[in-house]
């Protein structure tokens, strides 16, 4: 599998997936699809500091994880959150660990004293597969959002580097 950093060739494959996840599961919260727009945007606010990256086999494109600020507030910036998402047809094969581990090492490497994860509370496949790479529980947030008509709730999970 080839990772590398995103660029504008890859807005489309992280727009439709993206967009997937939106229309069909809760793992995002966001309701409303988006633009081609929005990730040309969100590629480029993604600088040095938040990478997103995209992993590509021989089956074709497999997903991207990217690292975002947390909080948006300038006290957090030693923190920074993850998101990993893939192709349906690419899950089960190994590639999330792949990009889920370049994710952890590029943090590092960036300075960061630890990794957030904010996981629905139904998506007990992702909140154990953090746990794997050393994510621990640090609060449930219980009923907070809401998507499909449904009240939901957040995991929030830590990785500590320093």
């Amino acid at each position: 599998m080839e990772i590398r950093k995103a660029n504008e060739k890859d807005i489309d494959e992280i727009m439709n997936l993206s967009n997937y996840y939106i229309e069909k599961t809760v793992h995002t919260w966001q309701r409303e699809t988006r633009t081609r727009d929005y990730y040309e945007k969100w590629i480029t606010d993604h600088k040095e500091k938040h990478p997103i990256f995209v992993g590509y086999s021989e089956g074709g494109f497999v997903g991207y994880g990217s690292l975002s600020p947390f909080r948006g507030v300038s006290g957090y910036d030693k923190i920074c959150e993850n998101s990993l998402y893939l192709a349906v047809n690419m899950q089960g094969k190994g590639y999330g660990k792949v990009i889920m581990q370049k994710l952890i090492d590029e943090a590092k490497r960036l300075g960061y004293w630890a990794m957030t994860a904010w996981i629905d509370s139904e998506n007990e496949f992702s909140i154990d597969f953090h746990k794997n790479f050393g994510f621990y529980e640090v609060g449930v947030m219980r009923k907070i959002g809401n998507k499909f008509g449904k009240r939901l709730s957040t995991y929030i999970l830590q990785l500590d580097f320093k």
